[in-house]
């Protein structure tokens, strides 16, 4: 039970905010506006499981948000006037999205600089090549490709579509559990924390110490 006593705090906090949101206005619980709910939840925590990796590992990416944006404003861009069809649109924007976090990965690991620094640079860049691309206005599929715009949009048994892998991929991170060793990270035996030294009783301890 202790387990998930932080999980079952946050969950009452949730049921009591829902109830207090329903009296305040009756139309929060109606069909609609849960569906829509349950939309944005699903795309958040489909986003959230990447950055949680990259969290545990002791690192920070700032820029999730801007190559999400990207991405989808170039997917756009690329079927609306780049005269490619929505697969090869959708193609390029996922290669340049995997191509900037190379680029960003490169850049930490080889040269040293600190992620907070150079996906905070690579957030405000992705904004201005969003905002060129755009002009400022909205970019969208102006009613094309409806079977594409389903897997954001659609229904499926009663569900929004983005809760369909978002619940199996949210309930498989909570419930598997890699060895505890591949989640070791350097963060762990910085400078700051060098009493593990003194605390460490075994060989062993010592020598994931020496390893960081």
């Amino acid at each position: 039970m202790r387990a998930f006593k932080k999980e079952l705090t946050m969950f009452a906090v949730m049921i009591a905010l829902a109830i207090i949101t329903a009296v305040l206005n009756p139309l929060f619980l109606g069909g609609d506006n849960l569906r829509n709910n349950i939309r944005h939840i699903s795309l958040i925590s489909l986003f959230a499981l990447g950055e949680a990796m990259v969290i545990i590992a002791g690192g920070i990416d700032l820029s999730i948000g801007s190559i999400i944006c990207v991405t989808a404003v170039s997917t756009s861009y690329l079927a609306m006037y780049g005269g490619v069809g929505i697969g090869a649109a959708v193609a390029i924007s996922l290669v340049a999205a995997l191509v900037v976090g190379i680029a960003q990965g490169t850049i930490i690991a080889r040269f040293k600089i600190p992620p907070f620094v150079v996906t905070m640079g690579s957030m405000l860049l992705l904004r201005g090549v969003a905002e060129v691309l755009t002009g400022g206005s909205d970019v969208g599929f102006q009613g094309k490709y409806p079977g594409f715009r389903k897997l954001g949009e659609g229904i499926a048994l009663g569900l929004p579509v983005p809760c369909c892998p978002a619940s199996p991929a949210c309930s498989t991170s909570r419930t598997c559990r890699p060895p505890r060793r591949r989640w070791a990270t350097r963060s762990s035996c910085t400078p700051s924390r060098r009493p593990c030294w003194a605390a460490a009783r075994s060989r062993a301890a010592r020598a994931r110490c020496s390893a960081c």
